[in-house]
């Protein structure tokens, strides 16, 4: 992060949270993707384009990649990005909704979208649907709140000030268990479904503003936090960092926030 913070959710969420959480998720999610130079990808639930980057250096100049999003915060700053690589296009839609016709992509990647699509199922008949036969989903999760105790005490604490169910607050990580992430592509006729879980450690700067930065962060991509508005978020970062600086003194090293974090991820092919 720069020494002055940015307003604008979305920049905190790329900032802050892309070169540390995200950037440290994805290295599985490209793993289990097995990309290859010269594919057309679907980066689907793209954010600010973090994953989209990285597929683009993958399938190089002779590939393209779409991402896309709902959120036009978000695709405005991933838009602002000179990512080299492929050729890129960002597309606003719902991923209920995926504006190409059928078998259009030789792959699509998902990284810690399916949590926040009110249908999940529909959304995986869709990627299906765009998918070339042969194509793979590959997506990634976060494992549920109760494998990280400083996130479920951030939120707990955030449901509380702000009177909102926890199940709205904490919606990154309540997606289910591995099981249900690999039923999810069963269900919808995918083929050739694997599973797995993996644990790593991602490291923030700024422990003193760990907490603010989360709020402000969240707003990007929960509701719950959207909806509030910029007063109210500033007063809710300082709040919630009283009531969990104990918790959070146990994840400081150093000048940095370092937290276990814990993905669940899953391929298929059609």
């Amino acid at each position: 992060m720069t020494s002055g913070t940015p307003q604008n959710p979305a920049e905190v969420y790329d900032q802050y949270f892309g070169p540390s959480m995200f950037v440290s998720s994805a290295k599985p999610l490209m793993a289990h993707a097995s990309l290859s130079p010269g594919q057309k990808v679907l980066d689907l639930a793209c954010g600010s384009g973090v994953v989209t980057e990285i597929v683009a250096g993958v399938v190089g100049s002779g590939g393209s990649v779409v991402g896309l999003d709902f959120s036009p915060p978000m695709l405005g700053v991933a838009r602002a990005k000179s990512i080299a690589g492929a050729s890129v296009e960002w597309v606003e839609a719902d991923a209920s909704k995926i504006p190409f016709p059928d078998d259009t992509f030789d792959a699509v990647v998902c990284q810690h979208g399916f949590q926040f699509f009110p249908d999940p199922l529909a959304c995986v008949n869709e990627v299906k649907r765009v998918l070339k036969p042969g194509g793979r989903l590959t997506l990634t999760v976060w494992a549920d709140a109760g494998e990280h105790p400083l996130y479920e005490a951030v939120f707990r604490s955030v449901s509380n000030r702000i009177e909102v169910p926890y199940e709205m607050v904490a919606r990154p990580f309540l997606f289910g268990s591995l099981s249900d992430v690999s039923s999810l592509l069963k269900g919808a006729g995918f083929g050739e479904v694997k599973e797995s879980s993996e644990s790593f450690d991602v490291s923030f700067p700024s422990p003193d503003r760990w907490a603010q930065l989360s709020v402000m962060g969240a707003a990007a991509a929960v509701p719950a936090f959207g909806d509030l508005s910029p007063e109210e978020r500033g007063a809710l970062g300082p709040a919630v960092a009283a009531e969990v600086k104990d918790l959070l003194k146990s994840h400081i090293q150093g000048d940095s926030v370092v937290v276990p974090m814990k993905s669940h991820y899953a391929t298929g092919t059609i």
